[in-house]
């Protein structure tokens, strides 16, 4: 008989998985888009400076925005700039350091998904109504 597989797996669980696929879909879509199309077309337009802080901008705002949501200002605004730090270091590390290449990059990303699902797989973060809840850091 047919089984499906989701439903051999308990609700948290299959969460945490569904939450993993969107993370690796979003690890691929985001760099080439990002760093394969954004970048490439800012930097060529406006100069390495200046396109990838844009780029970086971007990426800050796209992945700061959602926190506007569910969280106070500024710790919003805090995650707006750290994450637009980081896309603007990983657009300088496909540019400058990997000759434009963004597999690096996307590698580095891809440690830090998967360093985020590991700390809630282990329990020192919790999603709880949308919202993530670290239950072992401030």
């Amino acid at each position: 008989p047919y089984i499906p597989i989701l439903s051999l797996i308990d609700s948290v669980s299959r969460q945490r998985l569904q939450w993993s696929g969107v993370r690796l879909g979003g690890l691929v879509l985001g760099s080439l888009l990002f760093r394969g199309f954004l970048a490439k077309r800012l930097i060529s337009r406006f100069g390495f400076a200046t396109g990838n802080l844009l780029q970086g901008l971007v990426f800050g705002l796209l992945h700061g925005a959602m926190f506007f949501l569910v969280t106070t200002p500024l710790k919003a605004l805090i995650i707006t700039l750290i994450t637009g730090f980081s896309g603007w270091l990983l657009g300088w590390m496909a540019e400058k350091a990997a000759g434009g290449s963004i597999l690096p990059g996307w590698m580095v990303h891809g440690v830090g998904n998967l360093l985020l699902s590991m700390a809630e797989a282990f329990g020192y973060c919790d999603r709880q109504g949308g919202k993530v809840i670290y239950t072992y850091f401030p």
